[in-house]
Order: structure tokens, then C-alpha cells, then sequence
């Protein structure tokens, strides 16, 4: 039973299970009797996941991963992510206003498992969970050396850039 000031007017039921209907009585109490009590009923919201995680965007060293919002107070979500297989588990964590977050510093051409979990005021919700791929290490693309001074004309040419960003041989 929670008791409030007579100067309240509303209040926040808290360690309630998920999905599961009460019923809330209200009884006003006055310094000589209690007064006529009130009641009514309703259901918490079922635990919630994120819906259409995706992980999109690979670079080189990070991975973007999107999700549809929890339903729900959701006060933080916690992104877990490991490389496969049997990386060691990362977590990030991130505001409850949030539905995308860069992963960083994450090795070349590794594919990741991504699992994002809602945390609420009192407990976790469902884990959703996806996969990405960073791309390659290296990559091809227009680029010049040993520029000279004068006239000249630059033909374009195809050559592999490593992650440092030099020229390979």
C-alpha cells in the first residue's frame, strides 16, 4: 500500500509485472474517519523490444545500427556487440530517445553480432538482435603520387589504398 500527502493528486505505481491487470484503490483519510474509497482497474504494458533493428552503414572500422523505438518509459538501451564468432561482448549504452548508434573502433571485415535490449525504470525488455559485416580493409579508387610541377597531364589510374591510408605496392 502507498500512502500520499492529501495535497497529491496523482502518483506512480512502481514494481509492477509487466502485462498484468490491478486494480487501484483510492480512500481519502481525514484526521477524524477514512472517506468513500474509489476504485478502478488497469494493465501495465507487456515488456517491450525494439522493432526493425537493422545494421547498416559498414565502414572499414564502424558499423551504424538502427531500431524503431521500445514501447514504453524507456529510460536507456543497452547495445551489445561481439564479433563472430566468439569475439568478447562490448555494451554500449544510450538515451532512451535514441534509435541509432555508431559502433567504433571495430576490426576489418568482421562480421558482428548486434543485440539491443530496453531498460525501463524497474527492468530489462526483450533482447532484438541482427548482424553486420565491416567492409574490407583496403579499397580502390582514383589517386596520385609524386605530383610534379609544369605542364603536364594527369591521366587517372587505379590504385589500393590500405586502412593507414598509404599506397600499396
Amino acid at each position: 500500500m502507498d500512502q500520499v500527502p492529501g495535497t497529491v493528486s496523482s502518483t506512480v505505481l512502481k514494481q509492477l509485472q509487466p502485462d498484468t491487470e490491478y486494480s487501484v484503490t483510492v480512500v481519502p483519510v481525514y484526521p477524524e474517519m477514512e472517506g468513500k474509497s474509489m476504485s478502478e482497474t488497469g494493465k501495465t504494458n507487456p515488456l517491450g523490444g525494439v522493432k526493425n533493428l537493422k545494421v547498416v552503414d559498414p565502414s572499414i572500422s564502424t558499423l551504424t545500427v538502427r531500431w524503431d523505438p521500445a514501447v514504453g518509459n524507456v529510460r536507456t538501451y543497452k547495445v551489445f556487440y561481439a564479433a563472430q564468432p566468439g569475439g568478447q561482448q562490448e555494451v554500449e549504452e544510450v538515451s532512451g530517445g535514441t534509435t541509432t548508434t555508431v559502433l567504433r573502433n571495430l576490426q576489418a571485415d568482421t562480421l558482428y553480432s548486434v543485440a539491443v535490449v530496453p531498460v525501463y525504470p524497474d527492468v530489462e525488455g526483450i533482447r532484438q538482435e541482427d548482424q553486420g559485416r565491416t567492409s574490407r580493409s583496403t579499397r580502390t579508387g582514383p589517386c596520385l603520387t609524386d605530383l610534379q610541377t609544369g605542364p603536364t597531364r594527369l591521366q587517372p589510374f587505379l590504385c589500393v589504398v590500405n586502412q593507414a591510408g598509404e599506397v600499396a605496392a
